[in-house]
């Protein structure tokens, strides 16, 4: 039965995540789906006459397929060297010979017994994996409670300008880029010309993009949710946006994210916000889909066209426009000049590649971001007379270990007419500007 609980496993681990967005027509075609390739394999084992073995090459087969990225790291912190999406079959193939000569050793007495251990194993990670996403369900309803007391500060705008603000994923602050790659942000010099208010370092709520714009969209909401299914159900609500609404604001949404239930630009796989996104998430499917790079260089390309046209408009009442560009975050796709990269980095870990070449990637991503910037604010009009916000979602976290501070240290810039620069030197936390823009 094992072979069968395996994927029951799979598809229970995934949904004990984030159980609101559950379909049981979507649970019952992947269960279908599962159980008939897998009896596929199986009736045709049979018929050439191997399925003493089949059962666990069937586990082998499925491991690497369902549990992508756990089967990367699995297996590159045991070999030391990272391995690619075209690398699999051969390790796969490698399993399934090993299987094949430690099966043959054992003998045939302990086979039924091993099974049952097996089946039993299965069964106990079902459980396991349902108590647990009980858990982080009873978390989340407690933590939405928390936020619903919480006393949130009001936005308060008292001359309405129209709101753009240009967030520029894994944008390191000018310190850290100073000190780590002795590299000095050239933008710095063009935004202060333009009497921007630039910090030198900014701290952000979190180091993971979703939840450092759940956060941000919630009005520096320091309670982080438990996943990134939770952050996205609280990016939809959006108290940023739904009080700037009260106040007079419409919002255009240029992000591949859902907020406040807007219009999405474009659907990339990186965060769930559907059932089925949820299940093939850090699958071998999603995996293909984001080892493809025109889809992120279009959707750039996309964000790029519509925020220009976007800044151009006349509105009949003041807009807040929020626009995401995946630059200078990896893969990183173009050089300095704009030009595609023959040969972009994909993963950021050493073990993939050398240091210096991550980091030359990296800064000439980033340059390219910052020509893209200044075109943009030479194509607002009267941009003097709005409201300009330039900031990253968190540092440039390559070569940082989990809870280092530099990883949370990133890029902010801001121009309103009439700026309090003491009042911006108080700002902390990236999530508190929304509160200082009057």
């Amino acid at each position: 039965m094992y072979v069968y609980l395996f994927g029951l496993f799979f598809l229970i681990y995934k949904t004990s995540s984030y159980f609101p967005s559950f379909s049981l027509l979507i649970f019952l075609l992947f269960i279908f789906s599962y159980s008939t390739i897998t009896f596929c394999i199986i009736h045709v084992s049979k018929k050439i006459k191997t399925q003493q073995y089949i059962y666990g090459w069937i586990i082998i087969f499925w491991y690497p397929l369902l549990f992508k990225e756990s089967f990367d790291n699995a297996i590159s912190s045991i070999l030391g060297f990272a391995i690619r999406i075209r690398y699999s079959p051969i390790i796969i193939l490698a399993g399934c010979v090993c299987y094949f000569y430690v099966k043959k050793i054992i003998p045939k007495l302990l086979i039924p017994l091993i099974n049952k251990t097996v089946n039993l194993f299965f069964v106990f990670m079902i459980i396991v994996n349902l108590i647990i996403g009980f858990d982080n369900f009873i978390k989340e309803t407690n933590h939405s409670t928390l936020k619903a007391k919480k006393d949130g500060q009001p936005i308060k705008i008292e001359h309405k300008k129209d709101i753009i603000w240009i967030l520029m994923d894994e944008y390191g602050a000018p310190s850290y880029l100073k000190n780590e790659f002795r590299f000095y942000n050239p933008l710095l010099d063009s935004l202060k010309k333009r009497r921007f208010f630039t910090f030198d370092s900014l701290a952000s709520r979190s180091d993971y993009t979703i939840y450092s714009l759940s956060s941000l969209f919630n009005l520096d909401d320091s309670i982080l949710p438990s996943n990134d299914m939770y952050a996205s159900l609280y990016l939809r609500k959006s108290t940023m946006v739904e009080q700037l609404k009260n106040l007079g604001y419409s919002f255009t949404n240029l992000d591949f994210i859902d907020i406040y239930n807007q219009h999405k630009i474009a659907k990339l796989p990186f965060f769930s916000d559907t059932y089925f996104s949820q299940i093939i998430n850090h699958t071998i499917f999603s995996k293909i889909i984001l080892s493809l790079i025109r889809p992120l260089d279009n959707y750039n390309n996309q964000v790029i066209a519509e925020l220009n046209n976007t800044v151009k408009n006349n509105y009949q009442k003041p807009n807040f426009t929020w626009a995401h560009l995946l630059i200078p975050h990896s893969p990183y796709l173009r050089n300095s000049d704009g030009e595609l990269n023959k040969n972009p980095i994909f993963n950021t870990s050493p073990i993939y590649t050398q240091k210096n070449e991550i980091i030359n990637q990296y800064l000439n991503y980033l340059l390219y971001g910052n020509t893209i910037i200044l075109k943009i604010l030479n194509q607002i009009p009267d941009w003097q007379n709005k409201i300009i916000i330039i900031s990253g979602d968190h540092g440039a976290r390559m070569f940082l270990k989990d809870g280092d501070p530099r990883r949370f240290a990133t890029f902010a810039a801001i121009y309103y007419p009439g700026m309090d620069t003491m009042e911006l030197k108080q700002i902390k936390y990236l999530q508190q500007i929304p509160f200082h823009l009057h």
